[in-house]
């Protein structure tokens, strides 16, 4: 998402700090700040990320700074292909994960629920919820419904051509 965002005329908020690797070879347009938003909010400068796409794990949602309007994009994908990518990428740095895919899927599960009723009645947050695997598969339609959401300002041609399936390695 955040490729097609830049590659749609956004300005994508990142430092370059976390390099692309085998994980994540085009990237992973991260910004080093938002990871403190939890124990340093005040890193988080919202007028000087205004209009920018910034990327944040979901449970720093809950964190963003009140008062602001907020567009969020949240990436929806298959639990199992989501805890299967993380369990190649934790054993390749050598960090086992101790729980079972069953539990971490409805640990998973109970925390986006929350996360959809949170976003759902917090006033300063517009949100659209895209599934993955439309994206992969009907990226046309995804990529128009996203334009829309962020006010038909995007360069969609262009979005799609960073698309690139072969980047779906686990899948279920």
């Amino acid at each position: 998402m955040m490729q097609w965002l830049q590659a749609g005329g956004i300005s994508v908020a990142s430092d370059n700090i976390r390099q692309p690797d085998e994980d994540n070879p085009r990237g992973y347009f991260e910004l080093e700040s938002v990871k403190r938003l939890r124990t340093a909010p005040t890193s988080f400068d919202v007028e000087v990320l205004r209009g920018r796409a910034v990327k944040l794990v979901y449970r720093l949602l809950y964190c963003l700074p009140p008062g602001y309007p907020y567009r969020v994009i949240v990436m929806r994908r298959n639990l199992e292909e989501v805890i299967a990518s993380q369990r190649i990428m934790l054993k390749r740095h050598g960090i086992p994960i101790q729980a079972s895919d069953e539990r971490l899927v409805s640990i998973y599960e109970r925390e986006l629920e929350y996360l959809r009723d949170w976003l759902s009645n917090n006033i300063h947050i517009a949100c659209l919820w895209v599934d993955y695997n439309k994206l992969i598969f009907d990226p046309r339609s995804v990529a128009g419904t996203v334009n829309g959401f962020l006010g038909d300002r995007l360069d969609v041609a262009r979005m799609l051509q960073v698309n690139d399936a072969t980047l779906y390695r686990c899948r279920s």
